[in-house]
């Protein structure tokens, strides 16, 4: 927040784009974006700045790119992506630089509901399936040897934000996800990472 009142309370607009991958080491980075609304309020002032809380609601596309090869024969290589409904929550710290410039590193949590998974893996024959929804349509009899992707997530992200003037808004961070998504292949490491570029403007 660019104002250090004790008690200020904003709503705004947010866009960014995403570059987001699962935690595995063959995994890579993949581009998304999200969007939404966000609130800030200051709790109280200090001598560098004032303390507040965030909370947002967005919409955001994660995934990851996967390219290998299989036994050393065939080249493997396709995109899932994922549609999330987001709800991240953090405190932090503005500090004034100069008269209408802050910087405010914040620390905090996210929760998240998925909406839609896609894939690319040959393995759904080129069927357009949701990942969260479809897969157990996959099993054989009432054996249950493919199970569908978790939809809740939970996680931890850091942050930057940098105020300019009173609306403008700049902001960074990087989530850690602690949700093991896919049950079906917790060795792969099914956990989101993700980086985030936003701008906002608050109202």
């Amino acid at each position: 927040m660019a104002a250090t009142t004790a008690n200020a309370q904003r709503i705004g607009l947010t866009f960014g784009l995403n570059s987001s991958k699962i935690a595995n080491e063959n995994a890579e980075n993949l581009v998304g974006f999200n969007g939404g609304i966000k609130a800030d309020a200051s709790l109280t002032d200090t001598k560098l700045g004032n303390v507040f809380v965030e909370g947002e609601l967005l919409f955001s596309r994660l995934g990851y790119h996967y390219e290998n090869n299989f036994l050393g024969l065939k080249k493997v290589e396709f995109d899932e992506k994922y549609s999330y409904l987001q709800l991240p929550i953090s405190v932090g710290h503005n500090f004034k630089i100069i008269d209408n410039l802050t910087i405010g590193p914040k620390f905090g949590v996210y929760f998240g509901f998925g909406l839609k998974g896609e894939s690319e893996n040959n393995i759904y024959n080129g069927k357009e399936i949701n990942l969260f929804k479809d897969l157990e349509d996959y099993n054989i009899g009432n054996v249950n040897l493919v199970e569908n992707y978790k939809r809740f997530d939970f996680g931890i992200g850091l942050g930057l934000n940098i105020n300019v003037f009173e609306h403008y808004q700049l902001g960074l961070g990087y989530n850690w996800g602690c949700v093991e998504f896919n049950d079906n292949q917790k060795e792969e490491g099914y956990k989101n990472r993700n980086f985030n570029l936003n701008v906002a403007y608050m109202f």
